[in-house]
């Protein structure tokens, strides 16, 4: 095992790097392709109203804590 200083370990770590990153974004990609456009945005749409709601809890007060 040499260290990491050697380029041909940099070089070789990179290149796992871009194999990695394109076999991600081919994935992300076909299932982009694969769910239709309504679904994923029925899905948007539901988790910003859960994001949202949870912020409106989050901002109300307890009426224990108020006192």
């Amino acid at each position: 095992m040499g260290t990491t200083s050697e380029p041909v370990t940099v070089v070789a770590w990179l290149a796992e790097a871009a194999v990695d990153l394109a076999r991600w974004t081919t994935g992300i990609g076909v299932v982009l392709a694969l769910v239709p456009l309504t679904i994923w945005t029925a899905a948007v749409l539901s988790f910003a109203v859960a994001v949202l709601s949870l912020v409106l809890v989050a901002r109300t007060q307890s009426p224990a804590l108020s006192k």
